[in-house]
């Protein structure tokens, strides 16, 4: 194997490790951010926040809401997000069995 190929290899393995970190560290945020919005909302720490989404003619609206509502919904979206960026790639290298035959020959 070229040094190239070895160098291309270690990166490449390096890089799926950054990523794995990287996926497992925002699950565990997103999660810690929505325990944090459920605290608040138990603590009944109080606001108003008024709240609208407007997506292809569907409208949400929250209002009045505790502000542990839109936390635990930022938690959520941080999840969703991490987990739509996790990918998983499987290379399956075959390779073919050589058999070599020996000629015949008297012992």
């Amino acid at each position: 194997m070229s040094p190239t190929n070895v160098l291309h290899n270690k990166m490449n393995q390096m890089l799926v490790q950054t990523h794995k970190i990287v996926s497992i560290l925002g699950i565990i945020f997103g999660g810690v951010i929505c325990i944090i919005g459920v605290l608040v909302m138990i603590l009944g720490l109080s606001g108003s926040i008024e709240f609208m989404i407007n997506v292809g003619g569907i409208v949400s609206r929250l209002i009045n809401a505790s502000p542990g509502v839109l936390i635990f919904f930022l938690g959520i979206f941080i999840m969703a997000w991490v987990k739509s960026r996790i990918r998983y790639e499987y290379e399956i290298r075959q390779t073919p069995n050589t058999y070599y035959e020996k000629g015949s020959g008297s012992a």
